[in-house]
């Protein structure tokens, strides 16, 4: 899955996307090379597909749709990239239920650009 990046001045949310295959699927994958400007306040998060299969008890999926939702609340009311982190944490399990477990990893990195 593409990172998301949270641009603070414009309070808009747009996916890192570039050509090529995902990260680690095939060994001789080619990539395409792209550069974003960052500012103070702007956000990054990088993500593992354990947040967006993870499923609830009805078998309902937390889809990356519900993902951005939460990041962009996350990014409008957090203060710190461990906050953010926290917050989406806390909304997939509030999701999936206390009960049940998630069967995949759930790695999340959350990078938020300081000001000076």
């Amino acid at each position: 899955y593409p990172p998301l990046l949270w641009q603070a001045s414009t309070r808009s949310l747009k996916p890192l996307d570039t050509l090529g295959m995902l990260i680690g699927l095939e060994v001789d994958s080619q990539y395409e090379e792209a550069q974003v400007q960052l500012a103070p306040g702007d956000t990054i998060i990088y993500y593992t597909d354990g947040f967006t299969d993870a499923a609830n008890q009805n078998g309902e999926r937390f889809d990356e749709e519900q993902l951005v939702q939460a990041f962009r609340w996350a990014c409008e009311h957090c203060s710190g990239s461990q906050e953010v982190l926290d917050y989406l944490f806390e909304q997939v399990q509030q999701f999936i239920g206390a009960t049940n477990r998630n069967g995949d990893d759930m790695t999340l990195v959350v990078m938020q650009v300081k000001g000076n």
